[in-house]
């Protein structure tokens, strides 16, 4: 069956289910010339790294589990390969042209991650438009998908939520959507945390690899890793 079938356990679970995906679809991809989809992909890729690492620094600094990895999910560096399947337990992920992670609903707000994923966008000069969009789900077992909402089907659905065919759906699960009350002080403070733990980690590898003979900046260092993923996923 397709996952628009399971659209009534999408809206019903908007309040209270256990689970939140984001997902960060590139704009405009199937217009794209080839080189300029290569790039878009390759920034996609980019930052979702750095929004994934931001929840992690976040999450040791609050001593509260906010990304899934605690229920054996991996990222895509612990396969020799990331399949393109929405069954497949990576997180973060790829599929197509959106990239995207899960976090426990509750734990940090929308807005937060959204900040975050922007805020990662502006310093790394990065012009990609993308769809943002984020949707609640009740399990990670496919078994468990005809009673609750699962996983595979709230990654295609909020992927595609942008599109004028789901407008009314987006309006039904926005009017839904519980309102976290986080204000201005707190966000600003998660966001404070998680950026100063990255820039930490940054600066200690930039001094680390200067002390052993290698001479380069922070510039540099901020870019090694993403190099990494983009060769493995053989994007470049």
């Amino acid at each position: 069956m397709s996952y628009i079938e399971y659209n009534d356990l999408l809206v019903k679970c908007q309040n209270d289910g256990l689970f939140r995906v984001f997902t960060f679809d590139i704009v405009g991809s199937r217009q794209m010339e080839e080189q300029e989809a290569i790039k878009a992909h390759e920034n996609a890729i980019i930052l979702i790294e750095r929004l994934y690492q931001d929840l992690n620094y976040l999450q040791d600094e609050l001593c509260e589990q906010i990304l899934i990895d605690d229920l054996g999910f991996k990222t895509p560096l612990d396969g020799e390969n990331m399949p393109n399947d929405w069954q497949i337990p990576y997180d973060w992920f790829m599929i197509g042209d959106t990239v995207g992670l899960t976090i426990y609903n509750g734990t940090v707000s929308p807005q937060v991650v959204n900040k975050l994923f922007d805020l990662n966008k502006k310093e790394l000069k990065i012009d990609t438009e993308f769809h943002k969009y984020d949707v609640v789900y009740e399990t990670n077992k496919y078994e468990e998908g005809h009673d609750k909402y699962f996983r595979g089907y709230a990654i295609h659905m909020s992927a595609n939520m942008h599109k004028k065919d789901n407008e009314l759906l987006r309006w039904k699960v926005n009017r839904l959507k519980s309102t976290m009350l986080f204000n201005e002080e707190a966000m600003n403070r998660y966001m404070e945390l998680a950026r100063k733990k990255h820039q930490s980690a940054v600066e200690k590898a930039t001094s680390r690899l200067n002390a052993s003979g290698i001479e380069t900046t922070r510039e540099k260092v901020l870019s090694l890793s993403n190099v990494r993923w983009i060769l493995w996923m053989n994007i470049a």
